[in-house]
């Protein structure tokens, strides 16, 4: 199976990673042990600190926010919201939910009266920060020299064609 994976400063750490099996065949009937050929190819590439890489620094950390998503969700997730573009904000009440079928049908709402556009999230506001020539998508074939790399830039460029 191919990997497709998506890297640029909204990556989760230990999320974008990729691994190459291309160093799997070269690395059968050498000399090095099989744990040390296993961390070879599962090694991730190593990639500089982006803006959620120092948003979670620890367990601790993840912890804390984790409850904080738990406790009271409407303001935690309206805080994560604030990080991306919105064409009109949502309404003060944003979040709403039932999950009992005895007071009504199963339904949960977020952003209520927000106007966004993801696209525009996931490529265009990127490229406008000075991202666009960094890669957004990696693509790695299951046989050696499939592989191809799209930046910001070019994946906006095709995604603007369609």
């Amino acid at each position: 199976m191919a990997a497709l994976t998506c890297h640029g400063p909204a990556s989760l750490p230990g999320v974008a990673t990729r691994t190459s099996r291309r160093s799997a065949p070269a690395l059968r009937g050498s000399r090095l042990s099989a744990q040390a050929q296993a961390q070879a190819v599962a090694a991730p590439v190593q990639r500089s600190h982006t803006t959620l890489d120092k948003f979670v620094s620890s367990r601790e950390e993840y912890d804390a926010l984790y409850q904080a998503s738990v406790e009271q969700p409407a303001k935690f997730w309206a805080e994560v919201a604030e990080q991306f573009h919105w064409h009109k904000k949502w309404d003060e009440d944003h979040h709403s939910f039932n999950f009992d079928v005895r007071k009504g049908p199963i339904e949960i709402s977020w952003f209520k009266g927000g106007l966004t556009n993801i696209c525009y999230n996931s490529l265009d506001r990127h490229v406008l920060a000075g991202h666009g020539d960094q890669p957004c998508m990696l693509f790695e074939g299951n046989d050696p020299g499939r592989e191809k790399q799209l930046t910001y830039r070019e994946v906006l460029e095709e995604v603007c064609r369609l």
